[in-house]
């Protein structure tokens, strides 16, 4: 049975900064660091929601802990697509580290080239605006309650507005649901004070 890529934009996984920057040279949009070998319990997390609504791309280094990221990944998740590169090819000028951000743009391209096609036919809208999402106050510094409700809800690792609102999209979370969230646990402020002064 062939199958079936959602109709989204792909999300990358990759280990470290220099891998995301190297995508980030080909357009790439959506894209989530392991940061290394030991990864958060949130970023799986985080990559199981995500999982709902993108095939997930697993991009990691040809070496031993790349190899055991996509063990672990791949032992947890379910729509994902593993992605190896040849070792040689991501090898450090000085001959000393092994990584994707190594990697000659042409050859990181050829490796991702039917994703990346996929990526430039699908004309996916945001599942929420900029300016939704300043007219629910996610980008004020000052509320940090919110923010942290936002990425308790759905397992954000960044507390930056820009980052939350990346987070936000790769879900695709929409302002509805957003509002639901923030109106639920209003009202659950309102049941405890209630109970606290009855």
């Amino acid at each position: 049975m062939e199958y079936r890529f959602k109709d989204s934009l792909f999300l990358y996984v990759v280990e470290g900064n220099d891998d995301e920057n190297k995508l980030r040279q080909l357009g790439v949009k959506h894209i989530v660091k392991t940061n290394g070998k030991f990864i958060r319990k949130e970023v799986i997390s985080f990559l199981k929601l995500a999982q709902e609504k993108r095939d997930l791309i697993l991009l990691l280094d040809p070496d031993g802990p790349g190899r055991e990221i996509t063990k672990k990944l791949t032992s947890c998740l379910e729509n994902y697509i593993v992605v190896k590169a040849v070792k040689s090819e991501t090898i450090s000028k000085n001959k000393k580290k092994v990584g994707i951000g190594n990697m000659r743009i042409d050859n990181l391209k050829n490796l991702l080239d039917v994703f990346l096609i996929k990526d430039n036919e699908i004309d996916e809208k945001p599942s929420l605006s900029k300016e939704d999402f300043i007219s629910l106050n996610l980008s004020l510094f000052e509320n940090r309650k919110l923010k942290e409700m936002i990425r308790e809800k759905y397992s954000i690792l960044y507390s930056s507005s820009k980052m939350i609102y990346q987070s936000l999209l790769i879900l695709k979370i929409t302002k509805e649901e957003i509002s639901s969230l923030i109106k639920g646990d209003k009202n659950d402020w309102k049941r405890e004070s209630s109970f606290h002064f009855r």
